[in-house]
């Protein structure tokens, strides 16, 4: 075989199916191992490092540490699920200090030069990260454009990744532990970058002073609780990129005083900051989702929105958790000829008279979320394929049904419907909604043009 050319070795190399096996062949020579690369050079997935998935393709620790060493310098993105980051970071160190059978001197690690983002899908145990975690994950991916955490955190050290333009540091569980102010104001004052801030804390009253955070002048995307906003809302609102603001409501209440659970008014009657981004940004406002579970807005929700005269401008409109009756946002809905996503996620009187309603109205609708609706049927999709026949749409529109009226209908007729051109159906959330029965969990979230 090593008088066959390059060419012709790649033909028989790609058809090795199994990773493991490509090793055994990539190490027999040099020759063999700079084809092998040429192929690997070419499979987007292993740009992304999942260190428990490759370790499932090679469970041979030298296999592990030899592939993982050829692709370091391409890998660009860095996922880490089932385990904390100190049990990745251990398992790393020691994946790090070896290169090649040669081992570097102690405290010395290779760093991941081409990673720029570092994603933490598992579930928070709400235990906070230590200093020296952040410190060494500093060290090992310097150069992260996005770095997204779901364990609590004190700040410290998060400036040192200076190229960083997106900070996620929500943790969607229940924990009290929030950012320190004192490196809360470090972090805008060393990340010029920064464009995507989520802080929001899930659990207790926010403490965070965000006066740091109006000298950033390049951040679009705010994810925050409404106690640190009370008191920069107008300045908040004047950042010259600010083009999405996303509201959680602060829950400070004591679970033991619940007592009966059907009886408790879990509102929070917190609407002033509302009603204030509603009616000075009225211009701006492209995109609007509430979730109505705990912000108390009435049944004439309609008319008050209309006082901003701003429905025309509608891209989004996610309104979640409802339990009055659809008919109040009729006439609203008319003047939405822009519309693109419209969730009615959760909405205990929503029938199929409203969604059609709304499907002929808007019809530049690409994104219809009608999960957890239950009082609406199968009926429903054949009515739609109909108004778009009359129509002549050309178009698609995404609709998510996940334990709503229409699963009967989707699973007694699957192949049908996925023949269909101008009706796709997901089972999951659409893009850039929360988790859960909310569009946006526990608060509102606006949308604007730029200033």
């Amino acid at each position: 075989m090593e008088n066959l050319n390059e060419d012709c070795l790649f033909s028989i190399f790609r058809h090795i199916a199994e990773l493991q096996d490509q090793i055994q062949v990539a190490r027999t020579c040099k020759k063999f191992e700079m084809i092998f690369k040429r192929l690997w050079a070419n499979q987007k997935r292993y740009q992304v490092f999942n260190y428990l998935e490759w370790q499932s393709w090679l469970p041979q620790e030298n296999d592990l540490s030899y592939f993982f060493h050829i692709r370091r310098d391409a890998v660009t993105s860095i996922i880490m699920v089932h385990q904390t980051i100190n049990e990745f970071l251990k398992k790393m160190q020691k994946l790090l200090k070896t290169n090649n059978n040669k081992t570097l001197s102690k405290n010395k690690y290779l760093c991941l030069e081409a990673v720029k983002h570092f994603v933490d899908e598992e579930k928070s145990l709400g235990i906070l990260l230590k200093d020296s975690d952040i410190k060494l994950l500093v060290q090992i991916i310097p150069n992260i454009v996005s770095l997204h955490v779901k364990e609590p955190l004190s700040g410290k050290y998060i400036w040192d990744f200076h190229k960083l333009e997106e900070l996620y540091l929500y943790v969607p569980s229940q924990t009290s532990f929030e950012i320190e102010n004192v490196h809360f104001e470090n972090i805008f004052q060393r990340l010029t970058y920064l464009r995507i801030l989520d802080i929001r804390l899930y659990d207790g009253m926010s403490r965070l002073d965000l006066k740091p955070l109006l000298n950033c002048r390049n951040l679009c995307i705010l994810k925050v609780n409404l106690n640190p906003l009370k008191n920069y809302i107008c300045e908040v609102l004047l950042l010259p990129e600010l083009a999405c603001i996303n509201v959680m409501l602060d829950w400070d209440i004591d679970i033991q005083s619940i007592g009966n659970v059907d009886l408790y008014d879990f509102k929070i009657y917190q609407t002033n900051e509302f009603y204030h981004i509603l009616k000075s940004q009225s211009e701006r406002i492209i995109g609007l989702a509430i979730d109505l579970l705990f912000l108390p807005l009435q049944a004439n929700l309609s008319s008050e929105i209309l006082l901003w005269q701003g429905g025309s401008m509608l891209k989004k409109l996610a309104i979640c958790n409802c339990n009055f009756s659809p008919d109040t946002l009729i006439d609203f809905v008319n003047e939405m000829k822009r519309l693109q996503i419209l969730s009615c996620r959760c909405w205990e009187n929503l029938r199929n008279e409203h969604v059609l309603h709304f499907v002929k109205q808007c019809k530049e609708l690409e994104h219809l979320d009608v999960s957890f609706s239950s009082n609406i049927n199968g009926k429903l999709l054949y009515e739609i394929l109909g108004v778009f026949k009359n129509q002549n749409r050309e178009h698609p529109i995404r609709i998510y049904y996940q334990n709503s009226g229409l699963e009967v209908e989707v699973e007694k007729n699957p192949k049908f419907w996925q023949r269909q051109r101008l009706i796709k159906l997901f089972a999951e959330f659409p893009p850039g909604s929360e988790e859960g029965l909310s569009y946006v969990y526990r608060g509102f979230e606006f949308d604007f043009n730029h200033i």
